[in-house]
Order: C-alpha cells, then structure tokens, then sequence
C-alpha cells in the first residue's frame, strides 16, 4: 500500500526549523529568551576576537584565524535568531564551542581549556529544551568529555608551536 502523503509538505522536515512562538507578542517569556541568546551570541563574538588577540600576542598562530572563523559563526548565529531559527542558531554554537575546547586542550595542554565545559552544561539547563532526556544526555557526553579531556591534558605535552612564556 502506498501513502499518498509521503510527497506533501507536511511529512517533510525542514532543515533550519523556525520557531514561531519566539517573536509572538504575547510570550515575554520567549522574547527574554531570545534577547539573552542574542547577549550570549554576542558577548562570545568579542570574547573570540579578544581570544583572537591575544593568540596573536602568545605567537599561537594556528589558533588566530580559528578564533576569527568563530566570531563569524557567531555573528550567524545572531542573524538565526533574529530570522527565528533558534534551534539552529543553539546548534552551531554548540558545535562552534566544543570544538573550540577541543582544539585549545589539544594546542596549550593543561591551561583549563576544558573547564568551559562547565559553563555549555549550565547553559543547558538555562535554555529550555522540549526534550528533557536530549539535555539529560548532553549533560553527560560533556561530563564524560570533560574526564577524558582532563586526563588527556595531564599526560600529553602541549602541540602549539608558540613560545612557552
């Protein structure tokens, strides 16, 4: 048996999802979400450009245009938000920051990298989510990456080619 449904609109899942209730009027509630999103988006724009400075001071020239990159996904994922793309904003970030963790532990070592899983997992719990077992999950795999990124960072010498004052 064939579902006539299956070419319509409807079944279809749209790649950036928008939601609808974040600029409704009526929901303060949203609308207070959206703004802080917009602080936090911007906030971590400066922090990577200071970030980005402060590479270039430390010689650790391989981490500069990555920080520069980030500012620029920041700036994306400010313009999600105002078009109403909330989830997807929510995701580059999340991807954006831990593989900024990632490559910060694996270039300068044990300097607490690392910790900023700290804050993303707070942050969890700030942002509401419809789905309390993806945040329960989350919280997990960053706490599991934590203890590993820990360990790995007490064994293995820094791989930056920058100067070590």
């Amino acid at each position: 048996m064939i579902d006539s449904n299956i070419g319509t609109t409807e079944n279809r899942i749209p790649l950036l999802h928008r939601s609808a209730n974040f600029h409704s009027v009526d929901s303060s509630e949203h609308y207070r979400k959206y703004v802080f999103i917009n602080y936090l988006y911007f906030s971590c724009f400066i922090t990577h450009l200071a970030f980005a400075f402060i590479f270039k001071l430390i010689e650790a020239n391989n981490l500069i245009l990555f920080c520069l990159i980030n500012a620029c996904v920041y700036l994306f994922c400010i313009f999600l938000n105002i078009k109403g793309f909330y989830k997807s904003g929510l995701a580059f970030f999340a991807v954006e920051i831990h593989l900024f963790i990632l490559l910060g532990c694996f270039t300068f070592g044990d300097v607490g990298f690392h910790y900023f899983l700290f804050p993303v997992v707070a942050l969890l719990f700030l942002i509401s989510f419809e789905n309390e077992t993806f945040r329960l999950m989350w919280a997990l795999v960053d706490s599991l990456l934590f203890v590993v990124l820990n360990y790995y960072v007490t064994i293995h010498q820094p791989q930056g080619d920058f100067e070590p004052h």
